[in-house]
């Protein structure tokens, strides 16, 4: 008989936030979104530590330095294309590096760098309007929910990851 494993997004030990301090109006929002979700899930404030890096570049490393002492991290940022090819070397060296931690270290290491064409998409993928009112939020049209908070989505991904894996040892 086939055997199904499936996590569940529940508390765990301890959470490590990267986020980057670039474009900080959405990473403060991404970063609002994840400590909401971890702690509706039941994560206690102590057990969620926050690091705070200059920009999306610098995130791999931390993840790496961080990634021993936690359960999962969470790496947070905001890239938004210009007019050079900038854009894509941060964006898939950020990308690329985030993976490889996750890879090495055999934890979830969630990519919660936003790769926007605008700042309106940006700020769109890290809205906070689900939580600020009991009524619906509407943001550029959409109904807010904490699916449209990139944050919320990478903190709920990594518990759900760390019960899974769990599961499989």
């Amino acid at each position: 008989m086939v055997k199904l494993f499936q996590g569940s997004p529940r508390a765990c030990n301890t959470i490590a936030i990267v986020v980057a301090r670039f474009n900080s109006e959405i990473t403060s929002a991404l970063t609002a979104g994840a400590i909401h979700t971890l702690k509706e899930a039941g994560v206690a404030d102590d057990d969620i530590h926050v690091y705070h890096v200059p920009g999306a570049f610098e995130i791999p490393l931390m993840c790496e330095i961080v990634a021993e002492q936690h359960d999962a991290v969470i790496a947070l940022g905001c890239v938004i294309q210009g007019d050079t090819p900038h854009f894509e070397y941060v964006c898939n060296e950020a990308s690329r590096g985030i993976l490889d931690v996750g890879i090495r270290h055999r934890k979830p290491v969630m990519m919660g760098v936003l790769t926007c064409a605008t700042y309106a998409q940006a700020k769109h993928r890290a809205s906070l309007s689900a939580f600020d009112t009991n009524e619906d939020a509407i943001v550029d049209g959409e109904k807010a929910t904490p699916e449209c908070n990139k944050g919320c989505e990478c903190a709920s991904a990594a518990l759900e990851m760390i019960s899974l894996i769990g599961q499989s040892k």
